[in-house]
């Protein structure tokens, strides 16, 4: 070696190692998934636009101007079934549509059951491309959340949202690949379920409470809330990956399950509902037609679980072994090795292979200084 070169370190500056992006290739969204997500983005802002316009320069009532909402989903679920050719539950929708329009069923129930049929399959569908989008972005954020000098936005949604502790190490992030397997998930679908009954709550609660709700056909008023709940799993479901994945940040300790955090921030934010429930009771008992009110409540809230069964059902059915299968090919991209959390993590198997294995002391080891040469 020559006498006048010498190993040292050089300051590389203030500079954030974890302000890398993804590694290149990570995605797990297919084509189809892009396609889904321009046209639902499309279709929604036409239909807010169409909602506009219908409630500043037509006579339409609002509750039934709410109803075009329903079209993004409609439309990704006719794309959904084009895609998968279910052809023959396509032509017998139609055929029974068709039928109930020549027998002069009301139009509100014809529009009840495409919006049932499609509506959900559309709603499923968006849902597994937003977990398609999200899962490894989440993770990345999560991963160095409370190793950066300065969080921005985005940073503490994310923490608030999943409900991060901050004197959490959570640059070791774990999941299981063997989760999803032969049999039908039904806990998890019903823990989402009732998840999204929580949030759905919240615009029962204020169908419940609006003032038109006296002047408001039972029928009408069923398929207003239909549509609105529509865009709670769209909400609610996305997370049930992280649990299907049981992604967590590995610990010396307790796991800490991302899923349950979700779980805890929902349940946190649903607290005043208990309020607006106390002033809900003062107006039943208060309504001049108390029957006209307890059934609205009925079929609200009887709509709201049928919204989110029958979409979690498809999508536990439908879509999440293949999210899980893509998302797990693409886990060694994300975390090559997994971080070394310490000395004592060892396999509880050694002492099988080398028995009377003497332990080590951890100070044996010596403490590593590092200068920085001016």
């Amino acid at each position: 070696m020559d006498g006048q070169q010498m190993m040292h370190i050089e300051d590389g500056g203030r500079h954030s190692f974890w302000a890398d992006t993804l590694p290149a290739g990570i995605s797990v969204m297919r084509s189809f998934d892009r396609t889904v997500l321009i046209v639902w983005l499309l279709s929604l802002i036409a239909s807010v636009a169409a909602l506009g316009y219908m409630m500043s320069a037509t006579d339409i009532d609002t509750y039934v101007a709410i109803q075009v909402l329903a079209a993004p989903f409609i439309l990704v679920g006719f794309l959904y079934m084009v895609y998968r050719k279910f052809l023959i539950p396509m032509v017998a929708v139609i055929v029974l549509v068709v039928a109930l329009w020549l027998l002069d069923v009301d139009s509100s129930t014809i529009l009840f059951l495409a919006e049932i049929i499609f509506g959900a399959v559309g709603v499923a569908c968006v849902v597994g491309v937003f977990q398609r989008l999200i899962f490894y972005k989440t993770l990345h954020i999560i991963r160095y959340i409370n190793v950066k000098e300065k969080l921005g936005f985005v940073d503490r949604a994310v923490a608030f949202l999943f409900n991060v502790p901050p004197d959490l190490d959570t640059r070791n992030m774990e999941v299981d690949f063997n989760q999803v397997g032969k049999k039908f998930p039904w806990k998890d679908m019903f823990s989402t379920v009732m998840l999204s009954m929580a949030v759905g709550l919240f615009v029962w609660i204020y169908f419940s409470m609006n003032p038109a709700l006296s002047d408001l056909d039972l029928t009408k008023a069923s398929l207003s809330v239909f549509t609105v709940i529509l865009y709670v799993p769209v909400i609610i479901l996305p997370f049930s990956v992280f649990k299907s994945m049981n992604a967590r940040i590995g610990t010396n300790y307790r796991d800490f399950k991302l899923y349950n955090g979700v779980v805890a921030t929902i349940q946190r934010m649903a607290v005043p509902v208990v309020a607006v429930f106390l002033y809900l009771f003062y107006k039943i008992g208060n309504a001049e037609d108390v029957m006209v009110v307890m059934k609205f409540i009925a079929l609200s809230a009887g709509t709201i679980f049928l919204v989110t069964l029958l979409t979690s059902l498809l999508y536990f059915y439908m879509m999440e072994a293949s999210i899980v299968s893509d998302i797990g090919k693409k886990w060694n991209l994300f975390m090559p090795v997994p971080l070394l959390m310490s000395l004592k993590d060892e396999d509880p198997e050694d002492g099988l292979y080398y028995p009377a294995t003497p332990e080590r002391d951890e100070s044996d080891l010596g403490d590593i200084e590092i200068a920085v040469r001016e």
